[in-house]
């Protein structure tokens, strides 16, 4: 059944917008309003707006924009029903009950549930196709992944062409369903719908609770990207999300720290040799998402990217959101020419411990840099 309008009313009533939104990120005083840097696209001058007499957000990036409870909706990724419901437990109003909106928890399950078929097929793909040959030997010889590991992670490919858009013509699947999953998309220029993923190594990544939400593919051979994405779905935001944290969480509060990577190998790389409270950001900037994530299981978090300048530079981008979250930081310092899942297969489990152990914390990670002279 619907909500009552009056109850709808009185919880946004009874939400301020200012002191909702400060319980994600800070705010700063803009005069009558609020600004900050947009926690739903990446930026770097804040456009980011809190109305306290209109009681609205509005950002002049990106355009999201809503009241209270839109804002929540849009943070926490969940329904209207699910918004409203958190927000008057906030307020200590009585929740009277009711069930989420059929057709809207209909569309839910029927999504999540093309996403997860998907990941399935991808996966059957990988180990039963022919076609797939030279993505096992990749996988298998070239980047020494175990099977066991390999199916632990779903990992799968994505053949040439688009075989999905030809399987839900034939079995009347609404093309518009897999569009709105992210797993196809449509070519304004052809006039055609064709698969997302193709010649790819597809990750499938899963939401906290184990749902697959998303997909990374990683080109077979030569071509760009090298790293493929699913688009920001209404699932699947990369700024909230990290990958393998679905699996993580035990081995996170048994060591009391999570170690951060920057892709998918890495994690499945160190995965492999045994040490398993790792995730990864795939890609993305580090978010004040990931850290609330984070710090609800550990208070100590190491960061193990690339040895590269990119990687020092991925770093130093989070070292400002890292500080301010009172988690205790340390920055695994990579002298080998090697990517981490390179480390893990060539050195194994013994030399990445000592690595990660010695790890530097991050503000004298950040002095050190300083005396080479990078600008941080």
């Amino acid at each position: 059944m619907a909500l009552p309008l009056d109850f709808v009313e009185r919880v946004r009533e009874s939400n301020d917008i200012v002191e909702v939104v400060r319980e994600y990120f800070p705010l700063k005083k803009a005069g009558q309003n609020y600004k900050a840097l947009c926690p739903f696209h990446s930026e770097k001058t804040p456009s980011f707006f809190v109305s306290p007499s209109k009681q609205i957000f509005h950002c002049f990036g990106c355009g999201e924009g809503g009241d209270v409870i839109g804002f929540v909706m849009k943070i926490e990724n969940i329904s209207f029903y699910e918004a409203v419901k958190k927000l008057a437990e906030r307020a200590g109003i009585p929740v009277p009950h009711f069930k989420e909106e059929p057709e809207e928890a209909k569309r839910k399950k029927i999504l999540l549930g093309i996403l997860k078929r998907t990941a399935e097929f991808y996966s059957r793909y990988f180990w039963e196709s022919k076609k797939a040959e030279e993505a096992r030997k990749y996988m298998l010889e070239e980047r020494g992944v175990k099977e066991e590991v390999l199916k632990e992670f779903m990992i799968g490919y994505a053949p040439r062409g688009s075989v999905l858009v030809e399987e839900a013509r034939k079995s009347g699947i609404d093309i518009t369903l897999l569009e709105e999953s992210g797993v196809v998309v449509y070519r304004v220029d052809k006039k055609k719908y064709e698969d997302r993923f193709s010649n790819r190594i597809i990750f499938p990544i899963k939401d906290s609770q184990g749902r697959v939400v998303g997909f990374g593919g990683r080109i077979l051979g030569k071509g760009e990207p090298k790293y493929l994405n699913s688009p920001e779905t209404r699932y699947f935001h990369k700024s909230r999300i990290l990958y393998n944290f679905d699996k993580v969480k035990e081995y996170a509060l048994k060591e009391n720290s999570i170690i951060i990577t920057e892709g998918y190998m890495d994690v499945i790389g160190l995965w492999q040799v045994g040490i398993k409270n790792v995730v990864a950001t795939m890609g993305t900037a580090f978010t004040s998402q990931h850290v609330r994530l984070i710090s609800r299981f550990v208070e100590r978090v190491y960061l193990l990217f690339d040895p590269d300048f990119a990687g020092k530079e991925a770093v130093l981008r989070s070292t400002d959101l890292l500080l301010k979250s009172g988690l205790d930081v340390r920055v695994v310092i990579n002298e080998t020419e090697m990517e981490p899942d390179e480390i893990a297969k060539e050195k194994g489990f013994s030399f990445l411990k000592d690595m990660i152990k010695n790890g530097m914390d991050l503000i004298g990670f950040r002095i050190k840099e300083a005396v080479k002279g990078r600008d941080i």
